[in-house]
């Protein structure tokens, strides 16, 4: 399902929750690779440069204002290779169903979508700050509208 779908798509959401978690060059890299994802995430990349190696051999890198998409069951390592003070990678994670309760991803892939939009930042930071932890019936919710803000600030 791409972006657009989504955001006029009526799903369940399962589960969300919110990090803001620090990223620096000198911490230990990030490992999913044991033990898959076992929910999907997009994260706003703040402030830093990241570089995540999957469990196929690709190598994909991120930068100041890109958002990831990590789907569910994701085998990956990741790493900080560029920080400041305020690096972090604000990150929100969920499960959606569809209609029958059937879950369904995104992509498959890891994606990466490159904006510089200062609306996308506070939105993701308001997300964070929030914490929203539930579980409904999603239908023209403030979390559509959250991925169709996305695909109007990517595309």
């Amino acid at each position: 399902i791409d972006l657009e779908q989504c955001s006029k798509t009526d799903y369940h959401l399962k589960f969300l929750g919110s990090i803001d978690m620090s990223q620096k060059t000198d911490k230990p890299i990030f490992s999913c690779m044991e033990y898959p994802k076992k929910q999907d995430m997009l994260l706003f990349v703040n402030d830093c440069k990241t570089r995540y190696f999957t469990r196929d051999g690709k190598t994909i890198e991120t930068k100041d204002g890109d958002v990831v998409y990590v789907p569910k069951g994701s085998r990956y390592r990741v790493e900080c290779i560029k920080d400041s003070e305020k690096s972090s990678t604000l990150q929100i994670n969920f499960l959606l169903f569809d209609e029958q309760y059937q879950p369904f991803v995104l992509s498959k892939d890891i994606l990466v979508f490159t904006s510089q939009s200062h609306v996308l930042r506070s939105l993701f930071e308001k997300s964070v700050i929030m914490g929203i932890f539930f579980s409904q019936k999603i239908k023209n919710s403030p979390f559509g509208l959250f991925f169709y803000i996305i695909k109007l600030n990517l595309f």
